[in-house]
């Protein structure tokens, strides 16, 4: 089974934003249909951030899967 996609996500969380104002997940796809989720942390609680603000974030990500993660098994961890 191999991670074939890496696809990530900015929500904004509901006010008093616990946890921070926007999240950032991560939904990794393998070849038999089977998605695993994860969370980064974007510190996003301490400034005026807006979802945009993130795409640096996203970018080093995606640059990242790409060389490390796209084609790897999903049971290495």
């Amino acid at each position: 089974m191999r991670i074939t996609k890496v696809t990530t996500m900015v929500v904004e969380n509901e006010p008093l934003y616990v946890g921070g104002k926007y999240f950032l997940f991560l939904l990794l796809e393998t070849d038999e249909g089977i998605v695993g989720i994860g969370q980064k942390v974007t510190g996003s609680s301490f400034n005026d951030s807006n979802w945009s603000d993130f795409k640096s974030q996203i970018n080093l990500i995606n640059e990242t899967a790409e060389a490390f993660v796209i084609g790897e098994s999903a049971h290495l961890i």
